[in-house]
Protein backbone atom coordinates (compact mmCIF):
# COMPACT_ATOMS: atom_id res chain seq x y z
CA UNK A 1 0.00 0.00 0.00
CA UNK A 2 1.13 3.76 -1.31
CA UNK A 3 0.29 6.29 1.54
CA UNK A 4 0.65 10.10 0.77
CA UNK A 5 -0.03 13.50 0.53
CA UNK A 6 -2.24 14.62 -2.47
CA UNK A 7 -0.41 18.35 -2.60
CA UNK A 8 -3.50 19.18 -4.58
CA UNK A 9 -2.14 16.93 -7.52
CA UNK A 10 -4.76 14.43 -7.99
CA UNK A 11 -8.06 16.81 -8.36
CA UNK A 12 -10.38 14.56 -10.54
CA UNK A 13 -9.30 11.13 -9.62
CA UNK A 14 -10.52 12.52 -5.73
CA UNK A 15 -13.47 14.16 -7.23
CA UNK A 16 -14.55 10.73 -8.84
CA UNK A 17 -13.97 9.28 -5.51
CA UNK A 18 -16.01 11.55 -3.11
CA UNK A 19 -18.87 11.37 -6.05
CA UNK A 20 -18.56 7.68 -5.96
CA UNK A 21 -19.32 7.46 -2.53
CA UNK A 22 -21.19 10.37 -1.23
CA UNK A 23 -23.24 10.86 -4.40
CA UNK A 24 -23.45 14.62 -3.53
CA UNK A 25 -24.97 17.44 -6.13
CA UNK A 26 -23.02 18.15 -8.66
CA UNK A 27 -23.26 22.15 -7.50
CA UNK A 28 -22.44 21.37 -3.89
CA UNK A 29 -18.81 18.81 -5.59
CA UNK A 30 -18.26 22.29 -7.72
CA UNK A 31 -18.18 24.43 -4.30
CA UNK A 32 -16.15 21.61 -2.16
CA UNK A 33 -13.49 21.03 -4.89
CA UNK A 34 -13.22 24.97 -5.50
CA UNK A 35 -12.95 26.27 -2.23
CA UNK A 36 -11.96 23.24 0.47
CA UNK A 37 -9.66 21.44 -1.83
CA UNK A 38 -7.11 24.02 -2.95
CA UNK A 39 -6.52 24.29 0.75
CA UNK A 40 -6.87 21.48 3.03
CA UNK A 41 -4.63 18.30 2.65
CA UNK A 42 -5.77 14.79 1.31
CA UNK A 43 -4.31 11.62 2.51
CA UNK A 44 -4.64 8.99 -0.20
CA UNK A 45 -4.17 5.43 -0.36
CA UNK A 46 -3.22 3.50 -3.32
CA UNK A 47 -2.96 -0.20 -3.79
CA UNK A 48 -1.20 -1.33 -7.53
CA UNK A 49 -1.27 2.29 -8.73
CA UNK A 50 -5.17 3.14 -8.20
CA UNK A 51 -6.68 4.98 -5.20
CA UNK A 52 -8.73 2.90 -3.47
CA UNK A 53 -9.16 5.23 -0.40
CA UNK A 54 -8.75 8.90 1.21
CA UNK A 55 -9.40 11.40 4.12
CA UNK A 56 -9.52 14.71 3.92
CA UNK A 57 -8.24 17.25 6.94
CA UNK A 58 -10.27 20.69 6.04
CA UNK A 59 -8.79 23.92 7.82
CA UNK A 60 -10.25 26.60 10.12
CA UNK A 61 -9.07 29.20 12.39
CA UNK A 62 -11.01 28.92 15.91
CA UNK A 63 -11.23 31.86 18.35
CA UNK A 64 -10.75 30.37 21.61
CA UNK A 65 -11.39 32.47 25.02
CA UNK A 66 -10.48 30.32 28.19
CA UNK A 67 -12.99 31.23 30.94
CA UNK A 68 -14.12 34.97 29.77
CA UNK A 69 -10.45 35.83 29.30
CA UNK A 70 -8.96 37.23 25.46
CA UNK A 71 -9.40 35.19 22.52
CA UNK A 72 -6.43 33.52 21.21
CA UNK A 73 -6.81 32.11 17.48
CA UNK A 74 -6.12 28.58 17.26
CA UNK A 75 -5.32 26.61 13.97
CA UNK A 76 -7.54 23.06 13.94
CA UNK A 77 -8.55 20.38 11.39
CA UNK A 78 -11.55 19.20 10.77
CA UNK A 79 -11.86 15.08 9.33
CA UNK A 80 -14.43 14.71 6.38
CA UNK A 81 -14.11 12.57 3.39
CA UNK A 82 -13.35 9.69 4.69
CA UNK A 83 -13.65 7.25 1.84
CA UNK A 84 -12.75 4.08 0.82
CA UNK A 85 -14.26 2.32 -2.72
CA UNK A 86 -16.17 -0.65 -2.08
CA UNK A 87 -14.04 -3.34 -3.69
CA UNK A 88 -11.39 -1.93 -1.01
CA UNK A 89 -13.42 -2.41 1.55
CA UNK A 90 -12.56 -3.57 5.40
CA UNK A 91 -8.69 -4.50 4.31
CA UNK A 92 -7.49 -2.00 7.12
CA UNK A 93 -7.07 0.98 4.29
CA UNK A 94 -9.48 3.63 6.19
CA UNK A 95 -7.55 2.37 9.65
CA UNK A 96 -3.90 3.36 7.85
CA UNK A 97 -5.27 6.41 6.81
CA UNK A 98 -6.74 7.75 10.20
CA UNK A 99 -3.86 6.92 12.17
CA UNK A 100 -1.61 8.27 9.76
CA UNK A 101 -3.79 11.79 10.01
CA UNK A 102 -4.09 11.38 13.74
CA UNK A 103 -0.19 11.10 14.07
CA UNK A 104 0.88 13.60 11.82
CA UNK A 105 -1.25 16.22 13.45
CA UNK A 106 0.10 14.93 17.24
CA UNK A 107 3.62 15.74 15.38
CA UNK A 108 2.79 19.33 14.91
CA UNK A 109 1.22 19.75 18.32
CA UNK A 110 -2.18 19.85 17.36
CA UNK A 111 -4.42 19.80 20.43
CA UNK A 112 -7.41 17.45 18.89
CA UNK A 113 -9.41 17.28 16.14
CA UNK A 114 -12.94 16.93 15.10
CA UNK A 115 -15.24 15.04 12.74
CA UNK A 116 -19.44 14.53 11.73
CA UNK A 117 -19.62 10.58 12.20
CA UNK A 118 -21.81 9.23 9.58
CA UNK A 119 -22.11 6.61 12.24
CA UNK A 120 -20.12 6.61 15.45
CA UNK A 121 -19.26 3.24 15.43
CA UNK A 122 -16.87 3.97 12.21
CA UNK A 123 -14.37 6.14 14.64
CA UNK A 124 -14.94 4.49 18.41
CA UNK A 125 -11.83 2.44 17.77
CA UNK A 126 -9.93 5.63 17.14
CA UNK A 127 -11.01 6.91 20.45
CA UNK A 128 -13.20 9.72 19.06
CA UNK A 129 -15.32 10.64 21.59
CA UNK A 130 -19.31 11.93 21.30
CA UNK A 131 -19.01 16.16 22.39
CA UNK A 132 -22.42 17.19 20.14
CA UNK A 133 -25.65 15.27 19.16
CA UNK A 134 -27.85 16.06 16.04
CA UNK A 135 -30.63 18.41 17.97
CA UNK A 136 -33.65 19.89 15.43
CA UNK A 137 -36.49 22.11 15.62
CA UNK A 138 -39.47 22.44 13.97
CA UNK A 139 -41.82 25.19 13.31
CA UNK A 140 -45.41 25.13 13.98
CA UNK A 141 -46.74 28.82 13.29
CA UNK A 142 -44.79 30.97 15.93
CA UNK A 143 -44.04 27.64 17.87
CA UNK A 144 -40.98 25.32 18.01
CA UNK A 145 -40.97 21.75 18.91
CA UNK A 146 -37.71 19.27 19.03
CA UNK A 147 -37.98 17.08 16.05
CA UNK A 148 -38.99 13.53 17.21
CA UNK A 149 -40.13 14.30 20.46
CA UNK A 150 -44.33 13.90 20.35
CA UNK A 151 -44.93 16.89 23.41
CA UNK A 152 -48.01 18.95 23.10
CA UNK A 153 -46.91 22.36 20.96
CA UNK A 154 -46.62 25.10 23.32
CA UNK A 155 -49.35 27.93 23.01
CA UNK A 156 -47.58 31.07 23.84
CA UNK A 157 -44.70 32.72 22.89
CA UNK A 158 -43.09 32.92 26.39
CA UNK A 159 -42.85 29.44 26.79
CA UNK A 160 -40.88 28.69 23.67
CA UNK A 161 -37.87 27.00 25.22
CA UNK A 162 -34.92 26.40 22.34
CA UNK A 163 -31.96 27.10 24.62
CA UNK A 164 -29.91 30.28 24.68
CA UNK A 165 -26.48 29.25 23.66
CA UNK A 166 -23.43 32.61 23.97
CA UNK A 167 -20.55 30.19 23.00
CA UNK A 168 -17.12 31.76 23.33
CA UNK A 169 -15.26 29.27 21.85
CA UNK A 170 -16.05 28.78 17.27
CA UNK A 171 -14.59 29.14 14.38
CA UNK A 172 -13.39 32.73 13.62
CA UNK A 173 -16.38 34.58 12.06
CA UNK A 174 -12.90 36.01 9.26
CA UNK A 175 -14.06 37.77 6.26
CA UNK A 176 -13.23 34.41 4.22
CA UNK A 177 -15.37 32.17 6.61
CA UNK A 178 -18.06 34.02 5.47
CA UNK A 179 -17.63 34.49 1.86
CA UNK A 180 -17.21 30.39 2.34
CA UNK A 181 -20.39 30.18 3.77
CA UNK A 182 -22.18 32.42 1.27
CA UNK A 183 -20.99 30.11 -1.39
CA UNK A 184 -21.66 27.03 0.53
CA UNK A 185 -25.22 27.78 1.76
CA UNK A 186 -25.99 28.92 -2.49
CA UNK A 187 -25.00 25.65 -4.00
CA UNK A 188 -27.24 24.19 -1.92
CA UNK A 189 -30.33 26.68 -3.23
CA UNK A 190 -30.08 28.38 0.23
CA UNK A 191 -28.55 31.78 1.59
CA UNK A 192 -26.88 33.75 4.54
CA UNK A 193 -29.10 36.53 5.33
CA UNK A 194 -27.55 39.16 7.36
CA UNK A 195 -28.48 42.04 9.37
CA UNK A 196 -25.63 44.67 9.61
CA UNK A 197 -27.15 46.57 12.57
CA UNK A 198 -27.35 43.64 14.60
CA UNK A 199 -23.69 42.32 13.98
CA UNK A 200 -25.47 38.57 13.00
CA UNK A 201 -26.60 36.16 9.94
CA UNK A 202 -28.63 33.17 9.65
CA UNK A 203 -26.93 30.45 7.37
CA UNK A 204 -30.20 28.42 5.76
CA UNK A 205 -30.06 25.55 2.94
CA UNK A 206 -32.81 24.37 0.67
CA UNK A 207 -34.49 20.44 0.68
CA UNK A 208 -37.03 19.07 -1.01
CA UNK A 209 -38.40 16.30 0.91
CA UNK A 210 -41.73 14.42 -0.60
CA UNK A 211 -42.55 17.28 -3.35
CA UNK A 212 -42.11 20.11 -0.39
CA UNK A 213 -39.53 22.51 0.49
CA UNK A 214 -38.02 22.56 3.66
CA UNK A 215 -35.68 25.32 4.89
CA UNK A 216 -32.51 24.32 7.33
CA UNK A 217 -31.12 27.11 9.15
CA UNK A 218 -27.97 25.60 9.51
CA UNK A 219 -26.30 28.49 11.30
CA UNK A 220 -27.83 31.45 13.35
CA UNK A 221 -25.39 33.83 14.92
CA UNK A 222 -26.82 36.95 16.86
CA UNK A 223 -26.48 38.76 20.07
CA UNK A 224 -28.62 41.15 20.13
CA UNK A 225 -32.11 39.36 20.34
CA UNK A 226 -32.63 35.62 22.06
CA UNK A 227 -33.04 32.42 19.83
CA UNK A 228 -37.02 32.60 19.37
CA UNK A 229 -37.47 36.23 18.38
CA UNK A 230 -35.18 36.49 15.84
CA UNK A 231 -36.12 32.63 14.53
CA UNK A 232 -40.02 34.65 14.03
CA UNK A 233 -39.07 38.07 13.81
CA UNK A 234 -36.36 38.43 11.43
CA UNK A 235 -35.65 35.04 10.12
CA UNK A 236 -38.95 33.50 8.94
CA UNK A 237 -40.40 36.16 7.48
CA UNK A 238 -37.47 36.43 5.56
CA UNK A 239 -38.03 33.18 4.47
CA UNK A 240 -41.09 33.73 3.62
CA UNK A 241 -40.64 36.31 1.51
CA UNK A 242 -38.39 35.14 -0.33
CA UNK A 243 -39.30 31.44 -1.03
CA UNK A 244 -43.14 32.04 -0.36
CA UNK A 245 -44.77 29.51 2.03
CA UNK A 246 -42.34 26.20 3.41
CA UNK A 247 -41.42 24.27 6.37
CA UNK A 248 -38.81 25.20 7.89
CA UNK A 249 -36.31 23.44 10.37
CA UNK A 250 -33.32 24.78 12.95
CA UNK A 251 -30.65 22.86 13.67
CA UNK A 252 -29.39 23.82 17.17
CA UNK A 253 -26.93 21.09 16.95
CA UNK A 254 -25.06 18.31 14.68
CA UNK A 255 -23.38 15.47 15.95
CA UNK A 256 -19.82 15.92 16.34
CA UNK A 257 -16.60 13.82 17.95
CA UNK A 258 -13.35 15.05 19.28
CA UNK A 259 -10.44 13.44 19.17
CA UNK A 260 -6.97 14.26 21.73
CA UNK A 261 -4.13 14.47 20.30
CA UNK A 262 -1.56 16.73 22.19
CA UNK A 263 -2.90 15.88 25.86
CA UNK A 264 -1.00 18.64 27.40
CA UNK A 265 -1.82 21.29 25.14
CA UNK A 266 -5.24 20.19 24.95
CA UNK A 267 -5.60 20.60 28.93
CA UNK A 268 -4.26 23.87 29.06
CA UNK A 269 -7.40 25.20 26.53
CA UNK A 270 -9.64 23.65 29.02
CA UNK A 271 -12.48 26.06 30.20
CA UNK A 272 -12.74 24.65 33.70
CA UNK A 273 -13.88 27.19 36.58
CA UNK A 274 -14.48 24.79 39.45
CA UNK A 275 -11.46 24.52 42.33
CA UNK A 276 -8.71 23.50 41.20
CA UNK A 277 -8.02 19.48 41.47
CA UNK A 278 -5.91 17.03 40.52
CA UNK A 279 -5.59 13.04 39.83
CA UNK A 280 -2.61 10.92 38.34
CA UNK A 281 -3.29 8.81 35.48
CA UNK A 282 -2.16 5.31 33.89
CA UNK A 283 -2.55 6.22 30.37
CA UNK A 284 -2.33 4.13 27.10
CA UNK A 285 -2.99 5.82 23.86
CA UNK A 286 -2.22 3.17 20.74
CA UNK A 287 -2.18 5.84 18.01
CA UNK A 288 -1.04 8.95 19.50
CA UNK A 289 1.84 7.51 21.67
CA UNK A 290 3.06 11.01 22.89
CA UNK A 291 0.04 10.75 25.52
CA UNK A 292 1.35 7.17 26.83
CA UNK A 293 2.35 7.52 30.33
CA UNK A 294 2.02 8.14 34.03
CA UNK A 295 0.80 11.68 34.34
CA UNK A 296 -0.57 14.26 36.90
CA UNK A 297 -3.47 15.93 36.04
CA UNK A 298 -4.00 19.34 36.93
CA UNK A 299 -7.61 20.93 36.60
CA UNK A 300 -7.53 24.95 37.08
CA UNK A 301 -9.46 27.79 36.18
CA UNK A 302 -5.73 29.50 34.87
CA UNK A 303 -5.51 26.31 32.41
CA UNK A 304 -4.92 22.61 32.92
CA UNK A 305 -1.57 21.26 33.33
CA UNK A 306 0.24 18.02 32.45
CA UNK A 307 3.25 16.86 34.83
CA UNK A 308 4.80 13.59 33.57
CA UNK A 309 5.47 11.49 35.86
CA UNK A 310 9.68 10.20 35.66
CA UNK A 311 11.99 10.85 38.32
CA UNK A 312 9.54 11.82 40.75
CA UNK A 313 8.39 8.99 42.86
CA UNK A 314 4.61 8.50 43.09
CA UNK A 315 4.50 8.05 46.29
CA UNK A 316 5.05 12.08 46.46
CA UNK A 317 1.56 12.64 45.43
CA UNK A 318 -0.36 10.96 47.94
CA UNK A 319 -4.26 11.47 48.43
CA UNK A 320 -4.40 11.91 44.57
CA UNK A 321 -7.01 9.59 43.17
CA UNK A 322 -5.57 7.44 40.64
CA UNK A 323 -6.80 5.68 37.99
CA UNK A 324 -6.02 3.34 34.56
CA UNK A 325 -7.72 4.76 31.84
CA UNK A 326 -7.18 4.60 27.81
CA UNK A 327 -7.87 7.97 26.06
CA UNK A 328 -10.96 7.23 25.52
CA UNK A 329 -11.56 7.46 29.43
CA UNK A 330 -9.87 10.37 30.28
CA UNK A 331 -11.59 12.30 27.38
CA UNK A 332 -15.04 11.45 28.35
CA UNK A 333 -13.62 12.46 31.88
CA UNK A 334 -12.43 15.95 30.72
CA UNK A 335 -15.54 16.77 28.50
CA UNK A 336 -17.96 16.31 31.53
CA UNK A 337 -15.37 17.96 34.53
CA UNK A 338 -14.81 21.05 31.96
CA UNK A 339 -18.00 21.08 30.58
CA UNK A 340 -16.25 22.04 27.19
CA UNK A 341 -18.98 21.00 24.46
CA UNK A 342 -21.17 23.93 25.98
CA UNK A 343 -18.59 26.30 25.17
CA UNK A 344 -18.41 25.15 21.67
CA UNK A 345 -20.20 26.43 18.47
CA UNK A 346 -19.63 23.53 16.20
CA UNK A 347 -22.41 24.12 13.47
CA UNK A 348 -19.39 23.63 11.31
CA UNK A 349 -18.94 24.50 7.13
CA UNK A 350 -17.34 21.63 5.20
Amino acid sequence: MELYYDNNGNPEAIRRLWQTVFHDSEPFADYYFQWMYPKNQVLLAKEDGELCSMLHLNPYLWSWSLNGRDQQLLNLHYIVGVATTEAWRRQGLMAACMKKALQDMEAKGEPFTYLMPAKKEYYTPFQFVEIKREKRWIRKGNNWIRKGESSIFRETFETISIPESRPDIFPARTPEYLKQLRAEMACEGGAVLEWEKKAGYCAYAMEQREGKRTAVIEQLWIDSMNTEQTLNQLVCPELERRHGELAVEYMEEQPMMLRILHLSRFLELLPYDGEEKQCMVHLTDSICTGNQGVFVITLSPEGGRLHRMAEEPEAAFTGIPEYHWDMTELTEYLLKESGLAEHMYLMEIV
